[in-house]
């Protein structure tokens, strides 16, 4: 079934919607475009600048880092877009081969099951180069699984954001340069996560350095050359050596990043020349710039500027549905939301339609009433699930036949005597 997003995020340009499709001759379905003049600069904004270049999955996971580091970093694998996901898909369908050569899958014989632990093979491209010039080898796959969980389990020098997923993992074997066993101690679900996506993988070369001297990548500074792009000597979350499109040039703390074209890349080559990203104090500044031409694109503007954006003459706005959605985590101890009959009425006296229609403009849908399926993934959709009404008289007669009366200020009161009051917090 279709994805019903509930949150949305907009990329306003005026040049292309997707800047690493864009960058590598890709539309976001995955096909390649034509008749597209080779060369050239791009200036992206984001008003979320990272506070360190880890925060993409490692030290943190601040959404704008992904998009930022996405063309230089590369992992195991990556999503595959939701346009080219095939009816009655299969788990493979929804990843796409990045530093691997295929999806493992049981069906496959990637995936080996024994008991109640399983081993996960990854076969791996050959020819492919880190930023510096190191070739990329099983080692850095089995050198990542290490620095996750495997060499420091939970005393991990750096300040890791999670250890989640990762220590269900034993060990991993590197059978050759470009074959990597992974060693699960349980049947572990999401074991296509561990590894994929922007900073999947970590250079080994680098984590050896670091682990030679203390273990943290936040502290030890390494001499670091990467031919076009930065040169110098820092700490790993000042840097980075990828192995995508793009190469990291410079980070310049409060105004920019720059990153430039990886002439050695593996897969299809990049047509732009360089990527300047421009970081802004608020989504406004990012509309005002791109009035005037200082950016050609700008990242996460949010549903409030809708409007303003459609108004904007040769901008094209692409709105980004994202698979979850906004909601609200009810806290169960609180002794008036352990009530359903509270909890019930707090929803339909909420106009979810009006929300949607007015502020996000109709480009969304309610959600169903389980937070199982938030976002409405094609998985688990089922039209029998109910969606609560907007109702407040029905939410009254709830809380009236509850005793929960209302006093002369409108306030009701509870079994207890006191006044129900609940405050949320985002």
């Amino acid at each position: 079934m279709k994805r019903r997003p509930v949150r949305l995020r907009l990329v306003a340009s005026a040049a292309a919607a997707f800047l690493v499709a864009l960058a590598c001759g890709q539309t976001p379905g995955g096909t390649t475009t034509g008749n597209i003049k080779e060369g050239g600069k791009i200036t992206v904004a984001s008003w979320q600048e990272p506070d360190s270049l880890l925060a993409a999955g490692i030290t943190d996971s601040m959404s704008h880092a992904f998009a930022q580091e996405g063309p230089t970093m590369e992992g195991l694998l990556n999503l595959t877009a939701t346009s080219d996901i095939p009816k009655n898909a299969k788990l493979s369908d929804y990843w796409k081969p990045q530093l691997a050569t295929e999806v493992p899958t049981v069906e496959n014989g990637d995936v080996k099951v024994n008991g109640d632990k399983m081993d996960v093979t990854w076969k791996l491209r050959q020819g492919v180069k880190w930023h510096d010039g190191e070739a990329f080898s099983s080692k850095d796959v089995k050198s990542t699984f290490d620095f996750f969980w495997v060499k420091f389990q939970d005393k991990n020098p750096t300040p890791i954001l999670s250890t989640s997923g990762w220590d269900q993992v034993t060990g991993v074997d590197t059978t050759d340069d470009h074959t990597a066993v992974v060693h699960f101690k349980s049947l572990y679900g999401p074991y296509l996560i561990l590894g994929s996506g922007p900073y999947g993988i970590i250079p080994d070369h680098l984590l050896q350095k670091v682990w030679t001297a203390g273990g943290d990548l936040t502290k030890t500074k390494l001499q670091v050359s990467i031919p076009g792009g930065f040169s110098g000597s820092d700490t790993m979350d000042k840097f980075i050596v990828g192995t995508g499109p793009f190469m990291f040039k410079e980070w310049v703390s409060g105004d920019h990043m720059t990153l430039v074209k990886n002439p050695n890349y593996w897969g299809p080559k990049p047509h732009l020349d360089q990527i300047t990203i421009k970081f802004e104090p608020d989504t406004n500044t990012q509309l005002a710039d791109l009035r005037t031409g200082t950016i050609d694109m700008g990242w996460d503007f949010r549903a409030a500027l809708l409007s303003p954006l459609g108004h904007l003459a040769n901008v094209k706005t692409d709105i980004l549905g994202d698979s979850g959605a906004e909601k609200i985590d009810v806290n169960m101890k609180n002794k008036y939301l352990s009530d359903p009959v509270i909890r019930r009425a707090v929803l339909q006296s909420i106009d979810r339609q009006a929300i949607i229609d007015t502020l996000l403009e109709g480009k969304t849908s309610i959600p169903v009433d389980t937070p199982l399926c938030l976002g409405e993934a094609g998985w688990c959709s089922d039209p029998s699930v109910p969606k609560t009404k907007y109702d407040p008289e029905a939410a009254k007669k709830a809380l009236d036949g509850a005793g929960y009366k209302a006093g002369s200020d409108g306030v009701r009161t509870f079994k207890d005597g006191s006044k129900i009051s609940l405050s949320l917090v985002t």
